[in-house]
């Protein structure tokens, strides 16, 4: 895995919110949608800066400042599903 910089952190910090209560991410600033909407857990990755990032390791950055060490798994709250 290459090294983040730190700009990459701010960036998607910048551009996300994350509802920790409720495990959802939330677009801050507009795109072709409006802002502040409400980006659906299901989805497994989300495109950003012409890459595709894991819906949960986003929310791990946005909520904890950094990406995850190498080989973690990261699980966030709407991935747990009663059985």
């Amino acid at each position: 895995m290459e090294p983040v910089s730190d700009s990459l952190i701010t960036l998607i910090k910048t551009w996300f919110d994350y509802n920790a209560a409720h495990g959802i991410l939330i677009r801050r600033l507009k795109t072709r949608s409006d802002a502040y909407d409400v980006i659906n857990p299901e989805r497994e990755s989300v495109f950003f800066q012409g890459k595709d990032y894991d819906y949960a390791t986003l929310c791990f950055v946005v909520y904890h400042g950094r990406f995850p060490r190498p080989g973690c798994i990261v699980d966030h709250i709407n991935r747990i599903r009663p059985a």
